[in-house]
């Protein structure tokens, strides 16, 4: 199933112009349809709304484990 920007901004709760954004910025995965950058009419599927709603990776477990405080003087 697909939707059009304002189909999914009822099912995201927000405006139209939030999702037009969201697709623009490449957080909201969609398809540009239209003629380009400048008459864009985007395409978002299911799939594409369920990985937007699914909760996100916390930071702390994609960041590097620290470096111990004590440091080695030689």
């Amino acid at each position: 199933m697909t939707y059009t920007p304002t189909e999914a901004a009822s099912v995201l709760k927000c405006s139209p112009d939030h999702v037009r954004a969201l697709c623009a910025s490449g957080r909201l995965a969609a398809v540009n349809v239209g003629l380009g950058p400048r008459r864009a009419k985007w395409v978002i599927s299911q799939a594409a709304i369920d990985a937007f709603l699914s909760p996100a990776i916390s930071k702390s477990e994609t960041r590097r484990p620290r470096r111990s405080a004590q440091r080695k003087w030689i």
